[in-house]
């Protein structure tokens, strides 16, 4: 993501590294949601998406706050992006 942004002319160091770390954060978190979703889409049959919402089901606390992290990781993202301009 900083190589990314940096080719595309952000060349602010702060902005490059945070950003950098709210993509990890991110696809982390949606590495976590498809690997538990495709453990229950393969014991119960069902597709993807629906082994998803299953899955918030079943450990709401552990979900929920990956939810809610993604949330402030997107807040974040938009509250730098004003400051940027």
């Amino acid at each position: 993501m900083a190589g990314l942004l940096a080719a595309l002319g952000v060349h602010h160091f702060y902005a490059l590294m945070s950003f950098a770390l709210c993509a990890f954060v991110i696809v982390s978190i949606l590495l976590e949601f498809v690997k538990g979703a495709s453990q229950i889409s393969s014991k119960s049959g069902t597709n993807l998406m629906t082994a998803m919402v299953e899955l918030t089901h079943r450990n709401t606390r552990r979900y929920g706050g990956y939810l809610v992290h993604v949330g402030i990781v997107l807040m974040f993202i938009r509250i730098h992006r004003q400051s940027v301009r």
